[in-house]
């Protein structure tokens, strides 16, 4: 009986955690690049960082970048989702991005630039640049070895 009555519940609480509706519209708004909000719950902890624009060449904004992390407890171990979304200049969703670790989303957005700081084979930290265009791509790779696609 504990089986089913603990599966329904990392099920209906992974749900909240995960499918909660955050405002993005009021956050890309309001937010100025590189500032970040962090919303606790008994079971959770959300980040959002608003990392900033992607302009086309003549300066008008085609996109708003934000990086985002969501940890949740269930039962004794905690889970986490890293994800990096854009928004259309009418703030609406059109791509994610999941990553595998909070380490691997950009640390900043400068020129339409996302960087991000890997580890190589021996352990030394390396900065990786992923330019991006008015066209998102299909993969967004967080260092030389590793790529993450769009959903």
């Amino acid at each position: 009986m504990k089986k089913p009555f603990l599966l329904f519940s990392f099920l209906f609480i992974s749900l909240v955690a995960f499918g909660q509706r955050t405002d993005y519209g009021k956050l890309l708004e309001q937010a100025k690049t590189g500032e970040s909000i962090t919303t606790k719950t008994k079971d959770s902890e959300s980040t959002i960082t608003y990392l900033g624009t992607i302009k086309n060449e003549k300066g008008k904004v085609v996109f708003f970048v934000v990086k985002e992390f969501i940890r949740i407890q269930a039962a004794k171990q905690k889970h986490g989702r890293s994800t990096i979304l854009f928004f259309d200049n009418q703030k609406n969703k059109i791509a994610e991005y999941r990553v595998n670790l909070p380490d691997e989303l950009p640390k900043k957005l400068i020129k339409n630039i996302l960087y991000f700081t890997a580890k190589d084979s021996k352990g030394n930290r390396i900065e990786h640049q992923q330019e991006i265009s008015i066209t998102l791509p299909e993969y967004i790779c967080v260092s030389s070895e590793e790529c993450f696609n769009k959903s």
